[in-house]
């Protein structure tokens, strides 16, 4: 939306024809630049509906969130704002988005078939998003960092999550 013309040109020229031979890398380092980052937080931040209920059919994320912050932050972590999506996913279960501090969870989760320990491993995944932030490395913003990852595996049923989720979310229980 804010991208400079020559970021739109090569954009342009990626979807719609030829493109020049540096033009995936500045649309990369527009994408990669702060300015992208602030424009796509406000996007994002100004389509959460507002009002929207943490209780979900079967789960909380309010009581989800304090059980985690117990368990893995000592507390510590401010309270985000805590959504569930507004329709189901398969693939993406959860997203932080730091500049409205707001964790939102797939309604996909939200379903007594769904274990507690799922949920709570994607609340767990984001609140590391919040703890951690995004990491700048050799000029490329991350947030899967190795620190991430290895914190990421301390959540106690990681693997069982990990597996629920492909073998159910993933090819659809929900369906």
């Amino acid at each position: 939306i804010a991208a400079p013309d020559p970021v739109l040109d090569a954009l342009a020229r990626l979807a719609f024809r030829k493109p020049y031979s540096q033009d995936r890398d500045l649309v990369r380092e527009y994408v990669a630049s702060d300015d992208f980052a602030d424009v796509q937080e406000e996007l994002e931040a100004a389509t959460l509906e507002t009002g929207q209920r943490t209780q979900g059919v079967a789960y909380d994320l309010v009581e989800v969130f304090a059980r985690v912050n117990a368990e893995y932050f000592e507390g510590r972590l401010s309270m985000p704002r805590l959504v569930w999506s507004r329709t189901p996913t398969r693939y993406k279960m959860g997203h932080y988005r730091p500049a409205a501090d707001t964790i939102m969870v797939s309604m996909s989760l939200d379903d007594p078939r769904v274990p507690l320990y799922v949920v709570e491993s994607v609340i767990y995944h984001e609140a590391l998003h919040k703890a951690l932030g995004i990491r700048v490395i050799n000029g490329r913003r991350q947030a899967h960092t190795a620190e991430f990852r290895a914190r990421e595996r301390e959540f106690r049923q990681y693997d069982q999550a990990q597996a629920f989720l492909q073998e159910h979310i993933r090819r659809p229980l929900l369906e």
